[in-house]
């Protein structure tokens, strides 16, 4: 991602400084008046401490008045079965059309499934594998899993209050409206 960005910025004539590290061991040089977590990646802290020490480096990082923005979404999937039936995850795969890769020309298929999901712990594992193939031969196959952590709105609230925040508020499908159920994506706003 870092390499994609820095090849954009120069496209465009930028030279940005980048950096990369870990959300909860966040330590940068200077402070900023926005950080913003972008597609969810905050939910990618799959324990509970280390999204707390996040925001709490969040914080520090940001000159006073400064606003951390941030999208939190609900795996639908948490909520429509129960109890978990990893036979029946298995049978379904979700397929992603195939893209093209640049380097090679090879077509890469995502296959996605649920590995596992905790309703209780607040936690889905999704499992993801990636097959490359040319001339209908698969020249590389990739497995990951990734690991989301869902919060509620009172219990994130309370996170970043401890962590020193004040003002937050709930945007709805990014727009300055208060999110609501209604709404298919949700934008925490806070300020230092």
């Amino acid at each position: 991602m870092l390499a994609t960005c820095r090849r954009k910025a120069e496209q465009q004539g930028l030279n940005p400084v980048l950096y990369r590290q870990s959300m909860q061991t966040l330590d940068l040089p200077r402070r900023y008046h926005t950080i913003f977590i972008s597609a969810g990646s905050f939910q990618l802290l799959g324990d509970r401490d280390d999204a707390k020490e996040a925001l709490r480096r969040c914080y520090a990082h940001l000159e006073p008045g400064g606003q951390l923005l941030f999208e939190i979404f609900l795996p639908d999937e948490t909520f429509k079965k129960e109890p978990y039936n990893k036979a029946e995850a298995e049978q379904n795969v979700g397929i992603w059309s195939p893209a093209i890769r640049p380097r090679d020309g090879a077509a890469v298929t995502t296959y996605v499934w649920t590995e596992n999901y905790d309703r209780f712990e607040q936690v889905v594992v999704y499992k993801r594998r990636y097959e490359a193939a040319k001339d209908d031969q698969i020249i590389q196959t990739e497995l990951h899993t990734m690991t989301l952590r869902w919060y509620f709105k009172y219990e994130l609230m309370m996170m970043l209050e401890q962590a020193g925040f004040r003002d937050i508020f709930i945007h709805g499908d990014y727009t300055d409206t208060a999110a609501t159920t209604a709404s298919s994506e949700t934008v925490y706003s806070a300020i230092r």
